[in-house]
């Protein structure tokens, strides 16, 4: 029986990451990602009887976020279907705290979401060489809901689609699959898509990623990469001191007073009531006062500053909580002794 549901879950988890290829024929693939995802992750969840000390965490955050699901439904009358997507993903950051996952999902999830990365690499090269094409496509993702794609110089393209978020994950699979064939390869293949895909956080992440398991699992050989660091580190600076200074001197100009106006009119948006405040406006909450002088917001449901549009859904008891649970959640079930 326990083979059977998990051939299910891996057939239901093939079509959910599949789905980010299928939605460029249809928006509506683009809607199954995180709920097939999701629900094959629940059935490795149940399966797993190794995991049973984590329910009572997972049915805690269940159980606030379904409160705060009606509640935002019922009594503010939310968006239904923004509030259940922000409901998938908050459960999706426990669920894949808590679950087992066998080797042959990882493995299937690490060559779809490699596939994923070949079809970023082709779109790179193919707007490199055919001038102003990606403009037609940047307005036709975003009047679907894909994704965005935009140039600071016309060489180099940033290419944003929804699916980019797995290329990180399926880089740490990558990394601590070390009987995987051609596993270093792999490492630096999905290294450039997550460098095409331009989001300063994921290439943070790695980083962060690769300090831990160095510094958590492998504090002897901590030596090796001092002399790796020393040779590397004042190259890296020359050849990239220069892309780097214009990078953020474009970002200080265009989004820093983007984000300072998004925090202020987030908090603002809270403070109106200490209730909104504590218990925060429901999850699908979108703005009162939409308008600002840098931006329209209004039917807004993503700021650059994400976290902070979370903390105003669930507000500051439950958004506490919530962390609580997941950095107990990432200590006990993830930094372990290999």
């Amino acid at each position: 029986m326990k083979n059977r549901i998990e051939l299910v879950a891996l057939i239901i988890f093939s079509i959910g990451i599949s789905s980010i290829f299928l939605q460029f024929f249809s928006s509506f693939f683009s809607n199954l990602i995180s709920p097939l995802i999701i629900i094959s992750l629940f059935m490795y969840y149940l399966v797993d009887s190794k995991m049973k000390k984590n329910h009572i965490y997972m049915l805690i955050v269940t159980c606030l976020l379904s409160l705060n699901f009606f509640v935002s439904i019922i009594l503010e009358h939310n968006d239904v279907n923004i509030a259940i997507n922000f409901f998938l993903v908050l459960i999706f950051m426990v669920l894949a705290l808590t679950v087992k996952i066998n080797r042959r999902m990882l493995k299937v999830f690490v060559i779809l979401v490699s596939i994923f990365v070949v079809f970023l690499y082709f779109l790179e090269f193919y707007y490199m060489f055919n001038g102003d094409l990606w403009i037609t496509d940047r307005i036709l993702w975003k009047i679907k809901g894909i994704g965005d794609v935009y140039t600071y110089n016309n060489l180099f393209f940033r290419v944003q689609i929804r699916g980019n978020s797995l290329i990180p994950i399926a880089y740490f699979i990558t990394y601590n699959f070390s009987d995987l064939r051609h596993q270093k390869k792999i490492l630096v293949f999905l290294f450039g898509g997550i460098v095409i895909a331009g989001n300063m956080m994921y290439l943070l992440s790695i980083l962060f990623f690769l300090v831990l398991n160095i510094v958590y699992f492998n504090i002897d050989k901590v030596k090796r990469f001092k002399l790796l660091l020393i040779v590397l580190l004042p190259t890296s600076i020359a050849i990239g001191f220069s892309y780097f200074m214009k990078l953020i001197k474009m970002k200080t100009e265009s989004s820093l007073p983007i984000r300072l106006d998004q925090i202020n009119v987030l908090i603002n948006d809270m403070s109106n009531s200490k209730i909104f405040f504590l218990f925060g406006k429901g999850l699908g909450s979108t703005l009162e006062h939409p308008i600002t002088p840098f931006r329209d917001y209004t039917g807004a449901t993503y700021f650059e500053l994400q976290s902070l549009y979370i903390f105003n859904q669930l507000g500051l008891l439950m958004f506490c909580m919530f962390i609580i649970i997941v950095i107990y959640l990432i200590k006990e079930n993830m930094f372990k002794k290999k």
